[in-house]
């Protein structure tokens, strides 16, 4: 076992580094370039670095590493000198959600700005979850961004299978009418 100290030292701190690196990635508004970093340069970085070490310790060890009894501690010690089970506990974690935004439009028209979104299941990508629909003042939305939309139009809310689920009818951020449909 005092053989695998390294490569255990070693994993210990690839993850750590990685879950420090992510944690300060996720923190980062947006646009600041923080989450391409993280993918482009610092996991390539920690983890390049980290399985050429294990490499070369391996080929120095291997002798020893791989005698009867040892292989499958050794085995298992190697696999955590990766990103796998981190890629794996990050999975498990930070479920899919069951819908995602494919796209944002707005269109300037007569001193407002009209936005849409259109989000889909994250199961099948053909099918359309809801297309939502907003509006805000011009002038509003150069002051508070985002914030200064409100719900407008009618959302049309779809099951899995394309059967329409909801349809909501909003007007300047009030809903005024909501019809569910039974599902068969």
């Amino acid at each position: 076992m005092t053989q695998l100290r390294p490569f255990i030292f070693i994993a210990i701190i690839a993850n750590i580094l990685t879950i420090i690196l992510y944690d300060y990635a996720a923190s980062q508004p947006g646009g600041t370039g923080a989450s391409l970093a993280f993918v482009v340069l610092w996991m390539p970085a920690v983890w390049i670095t980290t399985i050429i070490l294990t490499i070369i310790l391996a080929l120095k060890r291997r002798r020893i590493l791989f005698t009867t009894g040892k292989t499958k501690s050794t085995i298992l010690t190697l696999l955590f000198c990766t990103p796998i089970p981190l890629y794996f506990g990050y999975l498990f974690t930070h479920p899919t959600p069951e819908s995602l935004r494919s796209s944002s439009s707005y269109r300037p028209a007569d001193g407002k700005i009209f936005k849409s979104e259109s989000w889909y299941y994250t199961s099948n990508d053909q099918q359309k979850y809801v297309e939502m629909y907003f509006i805000a003042d011009s002038l509003d939305e150069k002051k508070n961004g985002e914030n200064a939309f409100k719900k407008d139009s009618t959302w049309t809310y779809f099951t899995k299978k394309g059967d329409t689920l909801r349809v909501e009818k909003y007007n300047a951020g009030q809903l005024i009418s909501s019809k569910k449909y039974e599902q068969k």
